[in-house]
């Protein structure tokens, strides 16, 4: 929640964010500018990998299948005052392969 409210006001066009019991696995964030709908997966980095469960992944896998458009959003707070921000595809996501540990997926950058 701490990086929604950090890039909330830099979305452009109508943004919601999605609350958990909507269902399993789907992204945090549903925006749509110019008639362009994308979802946003907010993550924060820890160290240099981050993590997603493997609900996550297979939805992002699923709504790819079908040419809808995901993004992660990775989040790295250097120091206390600032947030660095990189933004990869779900199809860039899905060239990596993931590794599988207690049920979670982690992606090293």
């Amino acid at each position: 929640s701490r990086l929604w409210k950090y890039v909330k006001p830099n979305f452009w066009g109508h943004s919601e964010r999605i609350e958990n019991t909507a269902g399993s696995g789907i992204p945090d964030v549903n925006t749509c500018w110019d008639g362009h709908e994308s979802w946003i997966e907010l993550k924060i980095m820890k160290g240099y990998q981050f993590f997603l469960r493997r609900t996550q992944y297979n939805w992002i896998s699923n709504r790819l299948k079908e040419k809808g458009n995901v993004f992660i959003l990775i989040g790295n707070k250097r120091n206390t005052n600032r947030w660095q921000l990189d933004l990869i595809s779900g199809s860039d996501l899905l060239k990596t392969k993931p590794c599988n540990e207690k049920d979670q997926y982690y992606i090293l950058i």
